[in-house]
């Protein structure tokens, strides 16, 4: 094989790599911003649930509050949970020789 064909194709494997490693960053971080999205959206219902007293039954207003909270407590696990996956793939380690 010839020398530039060599270095080439070591190259073309390298940047596969890279746009690979990229796809998973944009991955996280779309994920990341879709669930700060539904908690801000979250923070609207339960203005609008607390509003929603006036016409409403209070039981039921608790019973939306409390599936809400659910909701939220779930979105911030997933948000943790993403941290987390995010430092185990690109933590820095020691290559072995």
């Amino acid at each position: 094989m010839f020398k530039i064909i060599a270095i080439l194709q070591e190259k073309v494997e390298e940047q596969k790599l890279k746009n690979k490693v990229n796809r998973v960053k944009n991955c996280i971080q779309a994920a990341k911003l879709q669930a700060e999205t539904d908690l801000m959206e979250i923070s609207d219902k339960r203005i609008k649930a607390v509003e929603s007293l006036k016409e409403k039954e209070t039981t039921d207003v608790l019973n939306e509050l409390i599936h809400i909270q659910h909701k939220e407590n779930s979105i911030k696990t997933q948000l943790s949970e993403l941290d987390q996956v995010e430092r185990f793939l690109f933590e820095e380690i020691q290559q072995k020789k």
